[in-house]
């Protein structure tokens, strides 16, 4: 008879950056830009995160994070919170969707009605120049959440990755097969967690999208 104690399983848990300097500064097109570190309420976010993971002891296996500096500073700031020692894997897979000759550039100069429904009749396969489409970043997400190893018997690998809104829309998106419109209007608030499952060889699992720090326990 299958056991079902045995289950081998992945609990994921993406979480958005802090609060950035590029996202205070919404008019430009931010990307995959590495000087956007976060501001102070951003790492008052990061510190809030940590403390609440470990009122909750909800503590991870492995940590991983995007190079960017936003998404560095986030992991390292909630683990000190938690008082958790543990390296942080990088790895570029996770990062934002990379916009190409976009980056930097005035948001009303590149979204004009033109380039707008150019956007639209494209959906989720449009690239901007020299940049990435969000199936591409969709594959990429998955490729790295199929790299993670399983846990054994039945203790979970729980696994946290500090990551970015678009590479999280993405995934989910990947994974459920969403509209454009859809993933664009997908819009995870900073330092929320997105918290999918992998149960032995199964499909992943997607338990919860954006949930604040606050509600995190009714999913543990």
């Amino acid at each position: 008879m299958y056991n079902m104690c045995m289950n081998k399983h992945v609990d994921l848990y993406l979480f958005r950056h802090g609060e950035a300097l590029n996202n205070v500064q919404s008019n430009m097109v931010g990307g995959r830009s590495d000087n956007a570190p976060l501001v102070e309420n951003g790492v008052r976010q990061a510190n809030d995160l940590g403390e609440r993971l470990k009122v909750i002891n909800l503590y991870p296996n492995e940590v991983y994070s995007s190079t960017a500096i936003r998404a560095r500073q986030t992991g390292q700031i909630a683990l000190d919170a938690m008082g958790v020692f543990i390296d942080i894997k990088l790895d570029e897979r996770l990062h934002e969707q990379d916009t190409g000759d976009w980056t930097g550039c005035l948001a009303k100069d590149i979204f004009t009605e033109e380039m707008v429904n150019t956007i639209e009749a494209s959906g989720k396969d449009f690239r901007s120049p020299n940049g990435e489409s969000m199936n591409d970043v969709g594959r990429r997400m998955y490729d790295w959440a199929e790299s993670l190893g399983s846990g054994t018997d039945d203790e979970a690998n729980i696994v946290f990755a500090f990551t970015h809104g678009g590479a999280i829309r993405a995934f989910a998106s990947r994974l459920y097969e969403w509209s454009h419109a859809q993933t664009y209007q997908t819009r995870p608030s900073n330092t929320s967690a997105s918290i999918f499952r992998k149960i032995d060889d199964e499909l992943w699992h997607m338990t919860a999208l954006g949930v604040e720090a606050i509600d995190l326990e009714v999913y543990k």
